[in-house]
């Protein structure tokens, strides 16, 4: 065949341009769809196009979409270099190619399993040297660079195939001995509190948890926890928790790779029917997070319809330790076992609102933290519940303040006995955003317990004057078992001062009453210190 545009030659051409649509053809279509349609359709939550489309991106970590695009090209150009005249302009184009890639697979780690990008980063590296190695010595020294190029083929086979058992490998260590005996999904700011505690009595009972604020790298990787390091999930069903969006993804991940599931029920979950999930699955629409992820409308469906199949624990309206060292039994399958807390002459009562999970489950969690400093102290803790007081015995009280707690009855019974036994208080601030009650709010929660109103506003007011000293958040993001440990010794410092004593703040208050332009000092059994106009304590 002459190569002349004519009779055959032609048709070959004619063909030849054809078949070459296909390829550019699939390119063009993919960048746009990556660059341009999976933006434009996350906006309008369009999950079932970003279904379709998942194979382009789905390999890739969560805002790495674009290497898809990227790696298309570079194939291309890889085979389209070829067709230089010239030598070296396709060893340079192949180079620059090849450098480019590996600096952007080094930088960005696209992959979504790390193993992979190790793997690119090693085989970019063995081609750009075999390459190099063609290039320079092939006509001086063919049989040298001959032996070189072979070794570095092997070293990349070896690589690959090394990638193929580690990956067999990990995946049935995974399947029969997991990173984490638990995992445990919650929502923070309802389920903060309880999900630190039950990790550190899961840990005392020699099991290993997973929770976001310790042990969560990369929210990316957020749900391979689940896939492949978690034995069981544990879910803390608060009343809002399947409206978060990451806590979904989490459930959604254990029922599409089976992993087996508690869930522990509060007493005002509804667990979803027909109804619910229908209106639900239209709002998941909105969340374009869960694309991300590849879990999708269907998929979370399908997980809410498996919640109403799993077993189930309900969290008690009043947690106890006793009621926490059965649900702790429960998960284990062993023996309830509480640490008990230390023995002394004094006693040191801990209010917390009863009727507030949170608050007791933070206040178990002080206890917890301040149990090896109190044993040398000859004190003896003691969280209040129902039919137990303050005594004379006691000589400081921790007050765990929370949302409601001065609302709460038997909080408010309980702090008119601190002030009848004149012991000192340590106000702990236990939550992320505290708010001042107003007067007329507990005057008509207090009303069925037909007390002094006004002695115990004037209380409230005193409590909330020494709120500048310590912060005990365990449902923080930021609170790690490290920092929960420094808070506590902040508490226990504040406990060898042994607070200051309700009836002389009270004392105090009346004082600044008389004179509003004297100097405030309150007098406390450690000592004077100072008190601003706002009623900020500010010695700390």
């Amino acid at each position: 065949v002459f190569c002349n545009f004519a009779e055959e030659h032609l048709q070959m051409c004619i063909i030849g341009s054809v078949a070459c649509l296909l390829p550019i053809g699939f390119l063009a279509l993919c960048t746009w769809v990556v660059l341009v349609e999976v933006p434009r359709r996350q906006s309008r939550s369009d999950l079932s196009f970003l279904s379709a489309w998942s194979f382009l991106f789905i390999r890739f970590r969560p805002g790495t979409q674009v290497f898809s695009v990227l790696f298309l090209v570079r194939n291309a150009l890889v085979v389209l270099c070829q067709l230089l005249s010239s030598e070296s302009a396709k060893v340079v184009l192949l180079n620059l190619m090849l450098y480019i890639s590996l600096v952007l697979t080094a930088y960005k780690k696209p992959w979504r399993f790390m193993v992979c990008n190790w793997l690119d980063i090693l085989l970019l590296t063995g081609l750009m040297v075999i390459v190099d190695m063609g290039a320079v010595t092939m006509r001086d020294r063919p049989q040298t660079a001959m032996i070189i190029c072979i070794c570095f083929l092997s070293c990349m086979m070896a690589a690959i195939l090394a990638a193929v058992v580690f990956g067999a490998w990990k995946y049935v260590r995974q399947k029969y001995r997991k990173r984490f005996n638990f995992f445990i999904t919650h929502e923070k700011s309802a389920a903060g509190c309880l999900a630190r505690l039950l990790k550190m009595e899961l840990v005392a009972a020699g099991k290993t948890v997973f929770i976001d604020s310790d042990d969560l790298v990369d929210v990316s990787c957020l749900c391979r926890y689940v896939s492949h390091d978690t034995q069981k999930l544990l879910i803390l069903a608060t009343p809002e928790i399947l409206k978060r969006r990451f806590c979904l993804a989490e459930m959604a991940t254990a029922q599409l790779c089976e992993v087996p599931s508690i869930v522990l029920t509060w007493p005002k979950f509804q667990v979803p029917d027909e109804n619910f999930i229908k209106n639900l699955s239209h709002e998941v629409e909105k969340w374009n997070e869960l694309a991300k992820f590849g879990i999708f409308r269907a998929d979370i469906e399908g997980t809410l319809w498996w919640l109403q199949i799993l077993e189930s624990i309900k969290i008690p309206t009043e947690l106890t330790r006793e009621e926490l060292g059965s649900i702790v039994g429960k998960l284990t399958k062993t023996v309830p076992r509480i640490s008990g807390f230390a023995s002394g002459e004094m006693e040191l009562p801990v209010l917390a609102n009863p009727e507030d999970v949170e608050a007791v489950s933070a206040a178990l969690i002080l206890l917890k933290c301040l149990q090896p400093l109190l044993s040398f102290d000859d004190v003896m803790p003691k969280l209040l519940h129902d039919g137990m007081k303050v005594t004379e015995k006691a000589r400081t009280a921790v007050l765990i303040i929370t949302k409601g707690c001065f609302a709460s009855p038997r909080f408010a019974h309980w702090l008119l006995q601190v002030h009848s036994v004149e012991c000192g208080v340590v106000p702990v601030i236990a939550e992320e955003d505290h708010y001042r009650p107003f007067e007329e709010e507990l005057n008509s929660a207090i009303a069925p317990l037909q007390i002094d109103a006004a002695l115990y506003w004037r209380l409230v007011q005193a409590v909330l004057r020494e709120l500048g000293p310590v912060r005990f958040v365990p449902a923080s993001f930021s609170s790690s078992q490290q920092a929960l440990v420094l808070h506590a010794k902040q508490v226990h410092n504040r406990l060898t001062l042994q607070g200051t004593n309700l009836a002389q703040l009270i004392s105090l208050e009346v004082n600044d009453d008389d004179d509003n332009d004297a100097s405030s000092v309150a007098t406390v059994r450690s000592g004077t210190f100072p008190i601003d106009p706002s009623g900020r304590n500010l010695s700390i």
